[in-house]
């Protein structure tokens, strides 16, 4: 089960974040090229929610594309609480990211205000970052 939170993570502007996940990305957002994504994830933290899972999930991640992981914390179903970390690399215009002993999972970013939207390859939210600094 654990595995399973941990490999649910990561990955906005004035608008509810549910209804961002329902209606999919905002006309606005601008999709992030790997430099940008560099730039604007690299050693900052954030708040982050995913969606599309039948329980909450949210926590903080940390990016630290020089030791290569995203690490932070997790709350899931506002009852279970715990830390994850995952490997984290870039590839072309993608946001990656591997857990232990499974497949890595690549997202495309666009940036909406001062949020940032991951988005699946089906089109669809699949987590809004929030900076914390």
């Amino acid at each position: 089960m654990r595995n399973l939170l941990i490999g649910l993570l990561v990955s906005a502007g004035p608008w509810s974040l549910s209804a961002t996940a329902e209606s999919g990305i905002p006309g606005s957002a601008e999709p992030l090229t790997r430099l940008q994504i560099e730039s604007y994830l690299n050693g900052r933290v954030f708040r982050f929610e995913v969606f599309g899972e039948n329980k909450p999930l949210s926590g903080t991640s940390t990016w630290d594309l020089e030791r290569g992981v995203v690490y932070g914390t997790y709350l899931w179903n506002n009852a279970k609480e715990g830390r994850w970390r995952r490997t984290w690399y870039l590839d072309g215009d993608l946001n990656c990211t591997k857990p232990f002993l499974r497949e890595a999972e690549c997202r495309r970013v666009y940036l909406h205000g001062d949020r940032f939207i991951q988005v699946t390859d089906g089109g669809a939210v699949h987590a809004i970052l929030t900076p914390l600094n």
